[in-house]
């Protein structure tokens, strides 16, 4: 049977209800929001609302930029360049020291003939990444492999022949021959990587001699105490001191702040700021003994876990600075160098923690091993068991990594002791130098700075500029909005037409 239709049915415009049924309403309530009766602004953009804004803001952002760039210039501060390259730089020896090579034997047997052509080959473990093969494989080209093999076949036990090695013909042609070719693969290759990781991203150093179906490899690295290499791990380096003098032409009153500066060094690197393990740091037994693996390379070595692990940790910075007040020409004065202090509060007290324990911190950190490039164990980074291990202030300012490849970090704080005196007086000053950390493989540099700070911070003229800046293109508009008003509101928006 057919149902007609009346509109009248219909419930507030909806469909029809069947007969007997409740009525759903659906309108609204009647409130101001609901049925969008709520005041609302509507600015009407006129001359007289608009050139007041626009001179108002310069009005207030020239001034406050003026004193901002002021308050920064007012700031002292003196920075020294100590990386060597220059050949004058007191500093450049320690770029040309010359380390006796470690020589070291190994001999090993073929068990059976190696034929056609047989290619060594040193780039694990950066040989492939994600399953690709890496060219140039290695390390790149600013950690290039330096050490030198050669490989003898003994006859009748007591005499060698020396196998010739070919060394041409092993480089592709492209890189050999195009050097477009040869950048564009440093490029798609490891060349941040490298950059980023010095003095390390040490190679597990392996002899690979192989054809296919045939393959023999050969450790040389020295880990195991029996290996023949293991004498070259163990070489004693004598740091090298230089110092360099310079002058301060003005007195710094207050504090004064010692920050190291580094340049072309990518901290900022997407696996370099990866590699480390938040919950080692944070004392976490668990995770001290079982690394992530997002530290790789740097997350075992001897078969134990690296505490701390990572890349970051591997690559601490580990030069050693010291200051002194040159005193009527010949005597020389020490100034105190304050090295707690200098982390932030949050990283020292909530983010860094050392295993839980009740033994000296040696016994926690047991069953783990110094990270590769470091000279001493992490419980040895301070005699002050309060700025020890984990909670090591100059460890925890390098962890926090720097957003571009051009950056400083806090070292030590002078403080005031009086204030009859100036912190530092103008005068005479040397600065000495441990020189431990390499930067001339990757192009960078390294600086000293001191400095002192205002209300806003350290010295960055950049937020005054941006005021000065914003506010003065606010008045100008305004000005060039002001002239047009002017000029053209007695005209007439419509023109006559006549017929």
């Amino acid at each position: 049977m057919a149902m007609s239709y009346n509109s009248k049915d219909e419930v507030d415009g909806g469909p029809p209800i069947a007969p007997g049924g409740a009525a759903k309403n659906r309108r609204p309530d009647n409130t101001a929001f609901k049925q969008h009766r709520l005041p609302a602004w509507q600015p009407i953009l006129t001359a007289g609302t608009v050139l007041p804004t626009f001179f108002i803001i310069g009005l207030i952002f020239i001034p406050t930029g003026i004193g901002i760039f002021v308050t920064f210039k007012n700031i002292l501060e003196i920075e020294i360049d100590y990386t060597g390259i220059d050949t004058s730089n007191p500093c450049n020896k320690c770029l040309s020291r010359n380390v006796t090579p470690c020589i070291c034997t190994i001999n090993f047997t073929l068990e059976q003939s190696f034929e056609g052509n047989v290619f060594i080959k040193e780039c694990e473990p950066y040989r492939r990444n994600e399953d690709k093969p890496i060219a140039p494989c290695g390390a790149i080209a600013n950690t290039m492999f330096n050490d030198t093999l050669e490989l003898f076949l003994a006859v009748n036990g007591s005499f060698s022949t020396a196998i010739p090695l070919k060394k041409k013909g092993i480089a592709w042609w492209t890189d050999k021959n195009v050097k477009e070719k040869v950048i564009s693969r440093h490029d798609s290759g490891r060349t941040d990587v490298a950059r980023m990781s010095f003095p390390a991203w040490e190679l597990s150093e392996m002899i690979t001699l192989a054809i296919v179906g045939q393959r023999t490899g050969i450790d040389y690295t020295g880990i195991d105490p029996s290996s023949p290499c293991n004498k070259c791990l163990s070489r004693n380096v004598t740091p090298c001191i230089c110092t360099i003098n310079f002058t301060l032409e003005q007195s710094f009153e207050g504090n004064v702040f010692m920050y190291y500066g580094l340049s072309n060094f990518y901290q900022n690197h997407r696996r370099y700021v990866k590699s480390r393990d938040d919950s080692q740091l944070n004392g976490d037994p668990t995770a001290l003994l079982n690394p992530s693996k997002e530290c790789e390379p740097y997350r075992r070595n001897e078969d134990k876990p690296i505490a701390p692990c990572g890349a970051i940790a591997n690559s601490m910075f580990n030069d050693t600075l010291e200051l002194f007040l040159v005193v009527n020409g010949s005597f020389s004065t020490a100034i105190p160098l304050k090295k707690k202090g200098i982390a932030w509060w949050t990283d020292k007290n909530v983010k860094f923690r050392n295993p839980p324990g009740e033994g000296p911190l040696e016994e926690r950190f047991k069953d783990t091993t110094k990270p590769v490039n470091w000279v001493n164990p992490v419980y040895l980074l301070d005699s002050d068991q309060d700025n020890n291990g984990f909670i090591n202030e100059d460890f925890i300012v390098w962890m926090r990594t720097a957003a571009l490849p051009t950056f400083r970090k806090l070292y030590r704080i002078i403080e005031r002791k009086s204030d009859l005196h100036p912190t530092l007086p103008a005068g005479d000053y040397f600065l000495n130098i441990k020189y431990n950390y390499p930067v001339h493989s990757f192009d960078g540099r390294k600086r000293m700075i001191l400095s002192t700070i205002s209300w806003m911070g350290g010295k960055n003229p950049f937020l005054g500029i941006a005021y000065i800046t914003t506010g003065s293109i606010s008045f100008l508009l305004g000005v060039v909005l002001l002239v047009i008003n002017h000029k053209y509101r007695n005209s007439s928006n419509t023109a006559d037409i006549t017929i």
